[in-house]
């Protein structure tokens, strides 16, 4: 019996210590990579109808790759449509619309070949397994152990609020996938030094997602770093360079919406109170305050939130030793943007033009969450490391981490299974069936203005990317020579 014990003993170090050899960082990196792949993959299977899912945005998103596949097929640019798309704010100008999938990206080009359907769960495994490169950056960066490791991966990966989004219709969501990049190079430079290669490659991460048709994750990343500079003036430069080059990076996407949109009308509120504030992340059932209930769902399990609460109280314990308490003030605002309407009275007080984009205000909340749990996973790692090896206590905190995390995970799972596509495809049924068949076709028209925004941004954008990639390798040639020094 006491091989037994001495032998968990040794695999729980195992889980609560700092991964270091490369074999066990390999080994517990293929294994949630593979876990989560498999459950992505399991996500979007649904037998309910084999052209593509019918509940929700989703017809309103094969529109979208429907148009992109006939101009990859030309090959011609899609200027304009038939009949008018985007269901806010329509409008036929297509290379406007700011939530599609960019005619650039590269692999929009798959389209070729690919039917819709398996292009759209494709494109999101491969957004997937980016994210997850960055997650394990993010992880070495912050010498997270195996436990944390997997509890940030359950978060990151398996939230509510991707889950639901993609339950919805919401392909644009995909470019999601890229925050743990850009968490990467923010938290890298914040418990280093911020660099200019940090600036240049989140500006990069950011730049990627809207390419991908992701524009209020790029709006709110834009936000939250902005607010950084109420807290960090050392790093205004290089804090400001990222917002730059983001912004030029994403020109393309940027320039023709803000000619075509009005700004967006106040549709819907955010959190009403702290009960709808928590029911959002500790309880599986559908919020019946609104008729979007996707977008008031960030389940984590009440274990999670507890763990995520854990980490956030001993930050208050470790500020004075780490820098990472500012980040509180983004965190802070951000969800106080996410009640009620206080993002509209804040667009309407300052001016900031994207905050006007912003209609949903409880969407907010996501960077937050992410931030947080970021936080939490370094400071109850930062806990664990300042016990001995064979201390009791560390035992016993580890055999409580380690049960908390599984139970929260399978939690997340059950709340994953509801949210797959073929339950969507039950609970959220079309009255009206969708015919296939009637498409939007892509038409000639004279909008001079319109098309040069778009030829004239796309330039700029693509000349900013050639100047990053520029600078970076500099960068790596003037590191790879101190280095040989």
């Amino acid at each position: 019996m006491s091989l037994i014990l001495r032998q968990i003993n040794r695999w729980l170090d195992w889980l609560t210590a700092p991964i270091e050899h490369p074999a066990s960082r390999r080994l517990v990196q293929i294994s949630l990579y593979t876990a989560g792949l498999a459950l992505w993959i399991w996500f979007f299977r649904s037998p309910a109808n084999p052209v593509f899912y019918t509940a929700c945005d989703w017809p309103k998103e094969y529109k979208y790759f429907a148009v992109l596949q006939a101009a990859v097929a030309g090959p011609t640019i899609p200027w304009h449509t038939d009949i008018k798309l985007q269901p806010s704010q329509p409008t036929d100008r297509f290379m406007a619309i700011p939530e599609t999938l960019s005619p650039w990206a590269p692999q929009v080009q798959l389209l070729r070949w690919m039917p819709i359907k398996t292009f759209v769960i494709f494109n999101t495994l491969l957004l997937y397994s980016i994210g997850m490169a960055g997650f394990f950056k993010l992880c070495r960066t912050c010498r997270l152990a195996p436990l944390p490791a997997a509890f940030g991966f359950l978060i990151f990966m398996l939230n509510g609020h991707i889950v639901a989004h993609f339950s919805a219709g919401h392909t644009m969501w995909s470019g999601y996938f890229l925050l743990p990049w850009l968490l990467y190079f923010i938290f890298d430079g914040w418990f280093n030094a911020f660099t200019l290669r940090h600036a240049l490659l989140a500006a990069l991460a950011m730049g990627g997602m809207a390419l991908q048709g992701s524009i209020h994750i790029f709006i709110w990343c834009l936000l939250f770093l902005g607010l950084l500079f109420l807290t960090t003036p050392s790093r205004m430069r290089h804090l400001i360079l990222t917002l730059t080059v983001a912004v030029l990076l994403a020109l393309h996407r940027l320039l023709p919406a803000a000619i075509t949109f009005q700004p967006a009308h106040q549709l819907v509120r955010g959190f009403p109170d702290l009960a709808g504030f928590a029911h959002a992340f500790v309880s599986r059932h559908l919020y019946t305050g609104s008729i979007f209930p996707w977008e008031f769902n960030y389940y984590i399990s009440p274990p999670g939130a507890a763990i995520i609460i854990l980490g956030g109280i001993l930050s208050f314990h470790y500020h004075r030793k780490r820098a990472d308490w500012k980040l509180w003030i983004p965190i802070v605002l951000f969800t106080v943007f996410s009640f009620r309407n206080y993002i509209f009275a804040a667009a309407a007080a300052l001016p900031i033009p994207l905050l006007t984009t912003q209609r949903v205000p409880g969407r907010f909340l996501i960077l937050p969450l992410l931030f947080l749990t970021t936080i939490a996973c370094v400071n109850i790692q930062t806990w664990l490391n300042m016990r001995p090896a064979a201390d009791t206590g560390k035992r016993l905190a580890g055999w409580l981490l380690a049960a908390t995390v599984a139970a929260g995970g399978w939690m997340m799972l059950r709340h994953f299974a509801w949210w797959r596509m073929a339950g969507t495809e039950q609970h959220f049924l079309r009255q009206t069936p969708v015919d296939w068949s009637l498409m939007p076709a892509m038409v000639v028209r004279p909008d001079v203005f319109y098309k040069d925004s778009v030829m004239i941004a796309t330039g700029i954008s693509l000349a900013t990317l050639l100047v990053v990639f520029v600078l970076l390798r500099r960068q790596r040639n003037r590191r790879t020579a101190e280095t040989t020094v």
